[in-house]
């Protein structure tokens, strides 16, 4: 009896770290991270249209705040479009269609 239990302990001990495993491999492989995590991302070319563009200022201000990191209004202010459309898609989602990073 003793010896089952500990046999099925070993095998369900085993499948739980496997499944974690393939878990974690599929979450690395998702492609919903922002442009400016994904390992391609280099230093970012700011772009002068955050210090002339008041909307495009008030997006990458709240995408900022939104998100709580410190990569994304340098990001949304770069001339990475990607990352501007990101930002916008991430900041009115559920309000319709804003396309202010296209501005």
């Amino acid at each position: 009896m003793a010896a089952s239990v500990l046999m099925f302990s070993r095998s369900s001990t085993f499948c739980i770290v496997l499944l974690l495993n393939i878990l974690c491999v599929c979450i690395q492989s998702a492609g919903a991270r922002p442009p400016w995590l994904s390992p391609a991302s280099g230093v970012f070319t700011e772009s002068a249209e955050c210090h002339t563009d008041d909307e495009l200022l008030d997006l990458c201000q709240r995408c900022a705040k939104l998100t709580k990191s410190r990569l994304a209004y340098p990001a949304c202010c770069s001339t990475d479009l990607e990352a501007r459309k990101w930002c916008s898609d991430y900041v009115y989602f559920g309000r319709g269609q804003y396309d202010f990073y296209t501005i």
